[in-house]
């Protein structure tokens, strides 16, 4: 799956105690400022489908999803399935590269990582293809007005609906909510109006994270 705002993907090694490292390739202005950051991929939570919400609910099914912290954080990520990693440097039409690394090896030499993985995300607003696809189709490389309705159907909790993280578009600092302003964003997308966050902060180390995301333990 590919979103405008998340990371979308699965990594890890079964039994191995692992730390998954992101690094900021090839961002839009303005955020190519921060290109060549790396950061690390933080304590995972379990986060509902339902719009409103964040917390895992009953009879909604759920996702996990992680923000950039500054220092590692190592796990067995191989039993979470799909993971999805969001943060404000993670923007539409960004380029991004994982890479996993084992406990205790050496985060100065190269070949102690993985493979890298690489992330490409969609241009702003581009969501789906096809509005009536089921199970929801993938973004089409153009934006159009069933972006902005499959958002808002998102936001109703519609039955057959796009993911949260496919809906999911603002604010900068990602709030894990589908509201009318994302409808507005998908909409601002569609008009051609260029994605619109900046930077809060010179160094991405520095932003402060949405105080409602809290880790399952």
């Amino acid at each position: 799956m590919t979103a405008n705002r998340f990371l979308v993907f699965e990594a890890g090694d079964a039994d191995l105690t692992q730390a998954l490292r992101v690094t900021f390739v090839d961002l839009p202005p303005p955020f190519d400022v921060w290109n060549g950051t790396t950061m690390w991929v933080g304590p995972p939570s379990e986060v509902t489908e339902s719009s409103g919400l964040i917390n895992s609910i009953p009879d909604f099914t759920s996702f996990q999803a992680a923000t950039l912290t500054c220092t590692p954080f190592y796990r067995d990520w191989s039993t979470l399935g799909e993971l999805y990693v969001f943060h404000e440097g993670i923007v539409p039409d960004g380029a991004y590269r994982v890479e996993v690394v084992v406990q205790g090896c050496d985060q100065r030499r190269a070949q102690n990582f993985s493979e890298p993985l690489t992330v490409l995300n969609p241009r702003h607003g581009d969501i789906v293809t096809d509005l009536g696809a089921r199970p929801p189709s993938l973004p089409s490389g153009s934006v159009d007005i069933v972006d902005a309705l499959a958002v808002l159907g998102k936001f109703a909790n519609a039955e057959g609906s796009i993911r949260k993280a496919r809906a999911d578009l603002e604010p900068g600092c990602l709030d894990l909510k589908i509201n009318v302003s994302d409808v507005l964003a998908a909409l601002q997308g569609f008009t051609g109006v260029p994605y619109s966050f900046l930077p809060t902060a010179a160094n991405p180390w520095r932003i402060n994270l949405h105080e409602s995301f809290t880790v399952v333990a």
